[in-house]
């Protein structure tokens, strides 16, 4: 086994930091962090996590080609079967926390674990956002000192309840970023030109990955510029990140690869703005996002197939104008049954969200 692995393993008890549809994932003060798959259905979470490893590669390999910078994606060491490293599945019995959510042996990806952001972001995202009752439960928490902020810019708000508060994958609106007069121009365009390269340098769907605000890798500060403002706000060394591949699918060059792309794009939370939204800031968000991703994989593609992205596009608006649509008729059976709305708030943030 990699020394430092055993190292991250051996030197302090690892702890559950966060949890996915197919694993759980284990770290401690150390840069690596493991993601276990979970007991329940145990052998697709196995063949989850696989492709969780085969995907982040592709997509972490296209970034580099196609110079994407501004969205960061953490190194991915290697994955482990669960019949290939008995010293590594000995080495599992120092977490604890997996007893019951992880099976021995079991498969593991060893990764670079996404710094959380710092005390003082973490103090001020309590301050802003929790409800006063729940502040000083918050602020002991041990589980959100694990904070990543999910940046929803597809969505202007979203509802969440008010007997709990966690800064673990803490939910930030296109809303809220407004309020904190974050340059959402620039997060647009970096999401709009990964996603070009997650689509045709990767040629993959990006099903249900996430983008997310971390710590940076680096100990010198960013330059200053567009992305001042994210500094400024949550900290000097604040990134966006991707994460999280094991849906992630291939796709074709053509437009069943497109259909597929829509569709995950439609089924993903709110990262990437959408369109026809109702207001200035996500219609500017979403011509921000579609001009550099149209740039990006027009620069990736060649030949016959520049016209896929903007079937792709076109694509997603015409699905939105049919979510919408359909949410209208549920409003509008909702007020003439007297029922004046109730129940469409505890709709999430993707039967919501424009």
């Amino acid at each position: 086994m990699d020394s430092t692995l055993r190292d991250s393993l051996t030197t302090s008890t690892l702890r559950k930091i966060g949890a996915g549809a197919c694993g759980t994932v284990y770290g401690n003060a150390n840069p690596i962090v493991l993601k276990l798959a979970k007991h329940d259905n145990w052998d697709d979470n196995a063949i989850g996590l696989r492709n969780d490893y085969k995907m982040h590669n592709k997509i972490f390999e296209a970034f580099h080609t196609h110079s994407v910078t501004d969205i960061k994606i953490p190194a991915c060491h290697y994955f482990v079967g669960k019949d290939r490293s008995p010293s590594f599945n000995e080495d599992l019995k120092t977490i604890a926390d997996a007893t019951g959510v992880a099976n021995q042996p079991n498969t593991a990806i060893a990764s670079e674990r996404i710094t959380p952001l710092p005390l003082q972001t973490r103090q001020r995202l309590i301050e802003k956002h929790c409800p006063k009752q729940l502040q000083e439960r918050a602020l002991e928490c041990e589980s959100n000192t694990d904070c990543l902020v999910r940046i929803y810019l597809g969505a202007m708000k979203g509802w969440s309840a008010q007997r709990f508060f966690s800064l673990r994958n803490f939910k930030l609106y296109l809303g809220k970023m407004k309020e904190m007069d974050l340059d959402v121009n620039y997060m647009a365009t970096a999401l709009g030109q990964a996603l070009a390269a997650i689509h045709w340098g990767a040629r993959t769907d990006g099903r249900d990955v996430e983008f997310v605000l971390g710590s940076s890798r680096e100990t010198r500060k960013m330059e200053k510029g567009t992305a001042g403002k994210l500094q400024e706000v949550f900290g000097s060394k604040t990134e966006i990140w991707l994460l999280d591949f094991n849906l992630v699918r291939e796709i074709a060059v053509d437009e069943a690869g497109v259909e597929t792309a829509v569709d995950a794009f439609m089924g993903n939370d709110p990262y990437c703005p959408r369109p026809l939204g109702e207001t200035q800031e996500e219609r500017e968000c979403w011509d921000v996002f579609v001009e550099k991703y149209s740039e990006v994989a027009g620069k990736i593609l060649k030949g016959d197939h520049t016209h896929l992205p903007g079937l792709f596009l076109s694509g997603v608006v015409e699905k939105q104008r049919e979510k919408k649509e359909a949410l209208a008729a549920l409003r509008c059976q909702f007020e003439t049954s007297g029922a004046n709305g109730v129940g469409l708030e505890t709709l999430g943030p993707r039967e919501r969200c424009g």
